[in-house]
């Protein structure tokens, strides 16, 4: 099912060249000793925004009652003239959505830049970036600083941690940055690329190891894909000439990456997936037999352990599905449609 409700950036450029769609299997073994999971997922779609450009970057689940996305949302007031007062971001609480401002602290003053990321780790534990640190504790948004010699004047593009005393935040200009519960460090990332991703593991023993796709988006230059091991930072080699953008993996053993395609890398090569040529903005999953990755022109793929399915009823005509959040039977994907802020939420039947 697709519903539509309206209630009310940087805008990304579409990329179109081939729609595909694979059919569904139910769940069984694919030959690999892996179990495969359900394609069966049910959608409601709804836009929000009434003038100027509205976005939804990304998205954090708790449950399937609860469900923050953040970005910037621009509505009417109450005689109906254009609110330059922005919001940024939408709480789904069991049957309705809230749309609310999370106030940065600048100077004293409260101000509602978009928020570019939301991670929680706990219903009363959610974390933002976008323009600085804001952290939800059940009751308050309180501003986290970062002090000027961690983290110059450059966007906070996305968040990703084991707890709020162990958070990576990463941006623009290279900047990475560690939270420790009380303090900030800065980490060097040797670039000066934006980081547009971050994603991590933390073993048995409490060794991490994190992946940051740094690249320019649409410059066709450099790209880098960074990896921090227990802060130690060094370089995985990327796929020549093919944009960066997004990374996902549950263990070292078998990473996603893509942004102009989207590949995996077992064994120190990378090899493609067989997917429309749209432009992937995200990649998540459960496990490595429950993958979603999303882009272009409201692409979404399924990859169930055994091949990959497509779900052409929650494309776009004129945006992108730019974020992304997926856990256990929900997934939620973020963007835009035009100039209205869009959230895609399927459920597994």
């Amino acid at each position: 099912m697709k519903m539509k409700t309206t209630l009310g950036i940087i805008f990304f450029p579409l990329f179109l060249l081939s729609h595909f769609s694979c059919d569904s299997v139910e769940p069984d073994d694919n030959g690999n000793g892996i179990d495969t999971t359900s394609h069966n997922f049910t959608f409601q779609t709804w836009t929000f925004g009434e003038h100027s450009g509205s976005t939804l970057y990304d998205a954090t689940v708790l449950n399937d009652t609860l469900i923050w996305a953040v970005g910037e949302i621009y509505l009417n007031d109450s005689l109906g003239q254009p609110d330059p007062k922005r919001y940024n971001a939408v709480i789904w609480n069991r049957n309705n959505w809230n749309i609310i401002r999370i106030p940065y602290d600048y100077q004293g003053t409260d101000f509602y830049h978009p928020i570019q990321s939301a991670f929680a780790f706990g219903s009363n534990d959610i974390w933002f970036c976008g323009n600085g640190i804001i952290h939800w504790d059940g009751n308050n948004f309180i501003p986290i600083p970062i002090p000027t010699n961690v983290w110059g004047p450059y966007q906070m593009n996305k968040i990703w941690g084991s707890s709020g005393s162990d958070l990576y935040v990463v941006g623009n200009n290279g900047n990475i940055a560690h939270y420790n519960g009380s303090q900030w460090s800065s980490i060097g990332s040797g670039t000066s690329l934006n980081i547009n991703d971050i994603w991590g593991i933390k073993d048995q023993n409490g060794i991490r190891f994190i992946l940051c796709p740094a690249y320019d988006f649409g410059s066709g230059g450099e790209k880098k894909l960074i990896s921090i091991s227990n802060n130690t930072v060094g370089e995985i080699p990327w796929v020549e000439n093919r944009e960066l953008y997004t990374v996902w993996f549950n263990s070292r053993d078998k990473i996603y990456a893509g942004g102009e395609g989207l590949f995996y890398r077992t064994n120190n090569e990378w090899k493609e997936e067989t997917l429309p040529a749209l432009f992937k903005f995200r990649v998540r999953g459960n496990g490595l037999n429950d993958i979603w990755t999303v882009g272009g022109y409201g692409f979404a793929t399924h990859y169930n352990g055994k091949n990959w399915k497509t779900f052409e009823e929650v494309s776009l005509a004129s945006g992108n599905y730019v974020g992304l959040a997926v856990k256990g039977n929900i997934v939620v994907i973020t963007g835009n449609e035009g100039n209205k802020a869009v959230i895609t939420i399927g459920k597994r039947n």
